[in-house]
């Protein structure tokens, strides 16, 4: 029964591997077959100034979309391996929150998508706040990625007890009974999507339950089945910072 169990998981692992992989060379080839076409564009004909700065910002975006794919699945790497670097500093997380939203406030409502900071309570916590980023970067996209234009996502700071707690809730597809254990296991994708052109890459949510236990705090996720939204929450430990940490606290950069 032991080895049954053991097969049946390496071969399910296996089965992700081999989607993860057709995905993410798909979306690592993409952006760079664009940016080659653009390149040769320009080499070969001569075009006028806005349509030389319309290029180059495609290139850039194309760029950054590779950027943001190789991160991942380097952190993914690094967090398989415990070799995430962490840089502990106090941090003010409702700071921290209502900025890095604010920074992608422009992005997601350009989808036709509205996002909210419903509550911001002032709390504070010790950790690397460019790996929190990165947390917040991962539901935001994740909430996004799964609402449909139209819709809003909310965003919140909260203090509970010993806790500091963020919730990122949509009002998009949401997630099955029997899928909600698994959404935070590495290459998984959900089979309700299976028919979506829009499925992610199986590691933003890897990333932020790692990033959230090496804080020494917890991620879960509410939902009441498909077409009802999802709400996922971020418990870190809460500190009481002295003036002193205050006075010298980072603040987080913008990612």
């Amino acid at each position: 029964l032991v080895l049954m169990v053991n097969l049946s998981r390496q071969y399910i692992l296996n089965r992700q591997m081999k989607i993860f992989m057709s995905f993410i060379s798909h979306e690592l080839r993409t952006p760079l077959t664009s940016i080659r076409l653009l390149l040769e564009t320009m080499r070969d004909h001569r075009l006028d100034p806005e349509q030389e700065a319309e290029f180059i910002d495609n290139m850039l975006l194309d760029a950054d979309r590779l950027t943001r794919r190789i991160g991942s699945i380097l952190n993914a790497s690094r967090l398989e391996r415990r070799l995430l670097p962490s840089r502990k500093e106090f941090i003010s997380l409702n700071d921290l929150v209502k900025r890095f939203v604010e920074l992608r406030r422009p992005a997601i409502e350009s989808g036709g998508r509205t996002v909210v900071i419903e509550t911001l309570e002032q709390v504070h916590i010790l950790g690397d706040a460019e790996q929190l980023e990165t947390v917040l970067a991962n539901l935001l996209s994740n909430a996004e990625r799964y609402s449909p234009p139209g819709t809003h996502i909310s965003v919140a700071v909260e203090k509970s007890g010993r806790w500091a707690v963020i919730r990122v809730q949509d009002e998009g597809q949401g997630i099955p009974l029997k899928e909600r254990r698994k959404v935070f296991r590495l290459f998984y994708r959900g089979e309700s999507d299976a028919g979506s052109t829009n499925r992610g890459s199986g590691l933003g949510l890897y990333i932020v339950k790692g990033i959230v236990e090496k804080h020494r705090g917890k991620v879960s996720v509410r939902s009441r089945g498909p077409g009802t939204g999802s709400c996922f929450t971020v418990c870190l430990l809460y500190t009481s910072p002295s003036p002193r940490d205050l006075s010298t606290s980072r603040m987080p950069s913008s990612a």
